[in-house]
């Protein structure tokens, strides 16, 4: 008899995935180019919504290593979008941290919430602000994203990006309709926070 396709395998942790994870065989495919394997693992009975204990499922995993195929095979059978990781981070939050725009396409044409869940402590367009990706910036905005959503420290994606000397990150931000004039928690505008990084 085959090894059963939710079977737990150990995974020695890799740069994009540090933690000391098991993988079931459907996330070992969605790590690896093989996307036609996927429906004869989800024929097999495999789930699709198994988790390691960080909470990352093979969306998750297929969308982190940009497996294009792989993400569009996951999603047209069910995969659940908006399931978010331990750190609370779903599909479209690696994507856009990443800048990967087909991804972000394919992710919000399946339903994923262009915010996250309201579980999230961030948004995708904070965590696409912090890493600069102004491409993917501009394509949450315009698919409908709060350009002034905030933090548990109160930081709008606005203030994530002046922090991190992405000038045109917070040129495409401006244009959106983000606020300078909301404070943090620390009661830092954008423009003080500015400031404080040597910016006129």
């Amino acid at each position: 008899a085959g090894a059963h396709p939710n079977a737990h395998t150990p995974a020695h942790p890799t740069p994009a995935d540090p933690h000391e994870d098991s993988h079931t065989a459907l996330m070992l495919v969605a790590l690896e180019p093989f996307p036609e394997a996927i429906p004869l693992l989800l024929e097999a009975g495999a789930h699709l919504e198994a988790a390691t204990p960080t909470g990352r499922t093979a969306l998750h995993m297929a969308v982190n290593k940009g497996h294009e195929t792989a993400i569009h095979a996951l999603l047209s059978a069910g995969a659940n979008p908006n399931r978010a990781d331990n750190e609370g981070k779903t599909a479209l939050h690696m994507a856009a941290s990443q800048g990967y725009i087909p991804a972000i396409g394919m992710l919000l044409h399946a339903g994923a919430l262009v915010d996250g869940p309201p579980t999230t402590r961030f948004t995708p367009l904070h965590v696409a602000a912090y890493h600069g990706q102004l491409r993917a910036v501009q394509v949450l905005a315009a698919s409908g994203a709060k350009v002034n959503a905030v933090d548990p420290q109160g930081l709008t994606p606005l203030h994530w990006a002046v922090q991190n000397g992405h000038t045109s990150v917070v040129e495409a931000l401006l244009e959106a309709g983000a606020e300078t004039s909301l404070a943090d928690k620390r009661g830092r505008t954008p423009r003080e926070a500015a400031l404080e990084q040597g910016y006129p």
